[in-house]
């Protein structure tokens, strides 16, 4: 990789200039266009859509979506047939 494709590809995030970030226990760089598009979706497919979402805006499909990008295409059909999402339970004490 050259010099000016790493420059490209660093621009495409978040980092201070006079940073090296080689952190891999994390959820890495924030991506510049993330920012744009998590208020997007807060602000009009969740506030707008509610639980509809589920439905109109795919989010259903999301968990297949991931595993079809993180597998690799020869072990696609050996995928699970279903994917389970785990939300951590919130504890609070008084």
């Amino acid at each position: 990789m050259s010099a000016v494709d790493f420059d490209k590809l660093r621009s495409r995030f978040h980092l201070p200039d006079d940073r090296v970030y080689l952190d891999g226990n994390s959820l890495g760089a924030l991506p510049r266009h993330t920012e744009a598009r998590l208020q997007e979706v807060i602000s009009t497919e969740w506030a707008d859509e509610l639980v509809s979402g589920w439905n109109t805006k795919a989010w259903i499909d999301l968990p297949l979506s991931v595993v079809s990008k993180l597998l690799p295409s020869s072990a696609r059909h050996q995928a699970p047939s279903f994917v389970a999402i785990v939300y951590p339970s919130i504890y609070s004490r008084r």
